[in-house]
């Protein structure tokens, strides 16, 4: 049955979270329920995307090439190359689009938007690990061009205390197509959520740790590069993570665009302040003084961007 957990699969999905900060369950939504999740996402990501190509073409804010260009890039038979329509990271985009890495696109989207019985199995595991009394933080889809890069290893959100402590915040990743390694589905460093705390660890680069960069790589903060991990994602599979683990998307070396949803949820104390900071709508212009967003400071959604899925 689509969507369908029982009492002990909740238990081993809680338990790979807290021992490896990640758990997948391959196709947990199918049939007619994932048609309609992946309709919804993926049409309001073709409109936006359409909509930003637009705003661009006509702002002459057309950027460089998004995909790997030249030998190690190009591929018979792939899709026309897409620009770059901005510049990297959250507080470069606007509230319903931005560019978290080369050709990789955020688009969220609204709960709303998406019936209870969807998000329930998801949220039957979120609730033993953050309390019945989480709240939703953000969804909606990271979309992967053809040809685009590789992230670079990060975490989505910081540490709060010298401890190691429960997660905070979950990031809820749903395949929403069948995802072959040749699309990138992401990668994960098994058991880093114990590393990356930048309050206790010294080979953290301090609160860089939830930004893509090389001194991110899990040697560099002690974790074992053995322990990556990722896998094929059958379409409807669900990726739970604790959004501290070392994460990546995988280049998308195929021919055909990437789409992953994401549902990220949090403790209701809990700011989530390393995801989102535009000012300003694709539809709307820029923001008012009394509805910017000043607590969004750094720029990554869901496990994804160059401060991140919902990763991915």
């Amino acid at each position: 049955t689509s969507g369908y957990l029982t009492e002990a699969d909740v238990t081993r999905a809680c338990t790979s979270l807290q021992n490896f900060g990640f758990v997948i369950i391959p196709r947990l939504f199918a049939d007619d329920e994932l048609e309609q999740i992946s309709n919804s996402f993926t049409s309001r990501t073709d409109q936006v995307l359409a909509d930003l190509k637009t705003w661009a073409e006509s702002n002459g804010e057309v950027k460089v090439a998004g995909q790997r260009a030249g030998a190690e890039g190009a591929k018979e038979g792939a899709a026309a190359i897409m620009p770059d329509l901005l510049d990297v990271g959250s507080k470069h985009g606007f509230h319903e689009v931005c560019l978290r890495s080369p050709g990789r696109y955020d688009v969220p989207s609204e709960f709303s938007d998406y019936a209870d019985s969807t998000r329930r199995p998801i949220e039957r595991i979120v609730s033993e690990v953050l309390g019945e009394d989480f709240e939703q933080a953000f969804c909606g889809v990271v979309y992967s061009a053809p040809q685009s890069e590789a992230q670079l290893w990060h975490a989505d959100s910081l540490h709060i205390y010298d401890n190691h402590g429960d997660a905070n915040l979950l990031n809820g990743l749903i395949a929403l197509h069948d995802t072959p390694m040749e699309m990138g589905p992401t990668e994960f460093n098994a058991r880093s959520h114990l590393l990356t705390n930048h309050r206790r660890n010294p080979k953290c680069d301090g609160i860089n740790i939830v930004y893509q960069a090389a001194l991110n790589e899990p040697e560099c903060i002690g974790a074992n590069p053995d322990a990556n991990f990722t896998m094929d994602l059958p379409a409807g599979s669900l990726v739970l993570f604790d959004d501290r683990v070392l994460h990546r998307g995988r280049g998308n070396d195929s021919d055909r665009a990437r789409y992953v949803g994401y549902f990220s949820y949090r403790r209701p104390w809990f700011e989530a302040d390393t995801h989102f900071e535009a000012t300003r709508s694709l539809y709307h212009g820029p923001d008012k003084p009394s509805t910017s967003f000043p607590d969004k400071q750094s720029g990554g959604a869901g496990g994804v961007g160059y401060s991140t899925v919902a990763s991915s």
